[in-house]
């Protein structure tokens, strides 16, 4: 393997990516329902919508947007690294998924957003505490799937609290970067958005990779370390990448990017780099023409985006997530074998951008 990760060429290396993801997806999903089956009422209505499962009233749900199922796919990755049972293994990945999905309910709570996937969020099926009821629900089932996992005295739930603590920590650096300036004083800082994405999207990523070992008495530590920091490195990597299909759309269809207010964009990565550049002011000017854009039809967004990519600050972006993403390989191979899997997976990531 070479030093630097480079995504698959062709279609063949995402195929298979794609069929990895749809297995993991089968694989976890009967123990999740399961799971969320154990809350009543309106808590398994609301949390049935929101994983897909069903319409609002219950009745079977319509086509909609499902996840990558990027998380269990890592968690089987690691499983097989260090010979995790795969009960074990399955209740892991669930209890990682269900805390991803109680992120999802608080944030659509906290940006008030009443969409999700194209179809209503769950503070908007019924009300506003309901949508923080639903996501404690599925924190509190996501604790009792690793407790019913744990062989190893506690040191699985000590994992899944800490990954708790750290997604919440990156939510928070989110919306304090948010209330901050991208120019003047006291400007936002790659490393602090470097930090947050670390805590908001690497935390979960690195409970994936790290729990099916964590619940293992016999695997070392210093293993359960390398595989959450493979993890954190890889969300550092993906993160990435999702600025800059905010930015610029999916390479692979040519689709719009995802930006519903494109104001939201001025605190992503790609633009902080920009900043720093020698091409600051052409980018400080370009960013004072997108507060007065509100939509990505707008040509103006098209025109701005034209001119932060001439500053480098795309290309940049994609330099660091594939470091991150080399960094997370390299994290990997100190815990086992080499995965080609994993390789897949990585490379998937990097190629969504490239």
């Amino acid at each position: 393997m070479t030093a630097t990760m480079a995504p698959p060429a062709g279609t063949h290396g995402h195929e298979h990516a794609h069929a990895i993801l749809r297995e993991a997806r089968a694989w976890v999903e009967p123990t999740m329902r399961g799971l969320v089956g154990r809350l009543d009422g309106d808590l398994a209505r609301i949390c049935g919508h929101h994983l897909g499962w069903s319409e609002p009233d219950r009745t079977p749900p319509g086509d909609r947007e499902d996840g990558t199922a990027l998380r269990p796919a890592l968690t089987q990755v690691a499983a097989g690294l260090v010979g995790t049972e795969d009960s074990v293994a399955v209740e892991c990945a669930c209890a990682v998924q269900l805390l991803h999905h109680a992120a999802l309910l608080h944030d659509d709570v906290i940006d008030r957003d009443r969409i999700r996937r194209g179809v209503s969020s769950g503070q908007s099926q019924s009300n506003v505490s309901a949508g923080v009821l639903a996501g404690d629900a599925l924190m509190g089932l996501a604790l009792a799937a690793v407790a019913g996992a744990d062989r190893s005295c506690g040191r699985g739930l000590f994992v899944l609290a800490e990954t708790i603590t750290a997604v919440h920590n990156g939510r928070q650096q989110e919306l304090n970067l948010a209330t901050r300036p991208v120019t003047g004083q006291d400007t936002v800082t790659l490393d602090e958005c470097l930090a947050m994405a670390g805590n908001k999207t690497g935390a979960l990523l690195g409970a994936a990779l790290a729990l099916p070992a964590a619940c293992l008495p016999a695997v070392a530590t210093t293993t359960v370390n390398a595989l959450y920091l493979a993890g954190r490195h890889l969300g550092i990597a993906i993160h990435c990448v999702d600025d800059i299909r905010r930015l610029w759309g999916d390479p692979r269809t040519a689709s719009t990017p995802a930006h519903t207010d494109p104001r939201s964009a001025g605190k992503s990565i790609p633009i902080v780099l920009a900043l720093r550049g020698t091409c600051s002011d052409a980018v400080a000017d370009a960013l004072k023409e997108l507060s007065e854009v509100d939509t990505v039809a707008d040509r103006r967004w098209s025109r701005m985006t034209a001119r932060l990519a001439e500053s480098g600050c795309r290309d940049a972006t994609m330099a660091i997530a594939t470091r991150e993403a080399d960094r997370s390989l390299r994290y990997l191979r100190t815990a086992g074998r080499e995965s080609t899997v994993a390789e897949a997976l990585v490379g998937y990531v990097l190629g969504r951008a490239s």
